[in-house]
This record gives structure tokens, C-alpha cells and sequence, in this order.
């Protein structure tokens, strides 16, 4: 690269040293793997745990997403996440995305839909009696 100069008159100088420039990378533009096979675990009426197999990437996975029903729930580094205070015997759908230092993003993983189990011991009122059922 070099550089000439006009003045008014359209006189043009003559050129300086050339100089030679070389532009940086765009650094890491790789987005890491979809992360697969998730699987729940210790399901209650209120809680489970969903863990999936790591994804891979070109520098190093950073953490991930973890959706909950569309929404993100949390992040996490590891390769697992609790989810908790959820309402029993709801089907809910948990998918995960993995990102990089370089905020690159995965796309979300296919969903796991996860049942809670039923609620715990509850009363009845029956003319004006209350009877206690234990639910299994």
C-alpha cells in the first residue's frame, strides 16, 4: 500500500514507501456440535435431572443452554443441569445448546420430554371430616 497527495489543481505528489499489511484472522467462526442424547434422572413430583453426551469443537466447548419448555432455563459447564419447583404430573420439554469462548452457538438439541410424577400426600373433606391419602 502507498499514498499520493492532490492539491487544489488536481496535482498529484509522487508516492510514498509502499508498505506491506496484512489483515488478522476473523478468529474462530465454528459454531461446536448439537449436543445428543439427553436423559432424564431422578424424576419427583417437583424435580429431574437431565444429563447429554458432551459436543466437540474446533478451540473448546464453553458450557451449555438448557431450555426449558422454549425458554432458557440456566447455563451450566458440565454436562448435566437439575431442574427444580415444577408441578407434578407435567410433561416438560428440555432441549440444550453448547457455545464456545467465542459465542458461538449450537443449534438446540432435539427434545426430551420428561413427565413429573404425581403429588404427594393430600386431604380430602368429606362432611366436614378429613381423611389423609397417601399417593405411591
Amino acid at each position: 500500500m502507498y499514498v499520493t497527495a492532490f492539491d487544489a489543481a488536481s496535482n498529484e505528489s509522487g508516492a510514498s514507501n509502499t508498505v506491506n499489511v496484512t489483515t488478522q484472522s476473523a478468529g474462530d467462526t465454528q459454531a461446536p456440535t448439537v449436543p445428543a442424547g439427553l436423559a432424564s434422572s431422578n424424576v419427583t413430583s417437583s424435580s429431574f435431572d437431565v444429563s447429554w453426551s458432551a459436543s466437540s469443537d474446533n478451540v473448546g466447548v464453553t458450557g451449555y443452554n438448557v431450555y426449558l419448555n422454549g425458554s432458557l432455563d440456566g447455563s451450566t459447564a458440565s454436562t448435566s443441569y437439575s431442574f427444580s419447583g415444577l408441578s407434578a404430573s407435567t410433561t416438560y420439554t428440555v432441549t440444550v445448546s453448547a457455545y464456545d469462548a467465542a459465542s458461538n452457538t449450537s443449534a438446540q438439541s432435539s427434545g426430551l420430554n420428561v413427565t413429573t410424577s404425581g403429588g404427594g400426600t393430600g386431604s380430602t373433606v368429606v362432611s366436614g371430616t378429613s381423611f389423609w391419602k397417601q399417593d405411591g
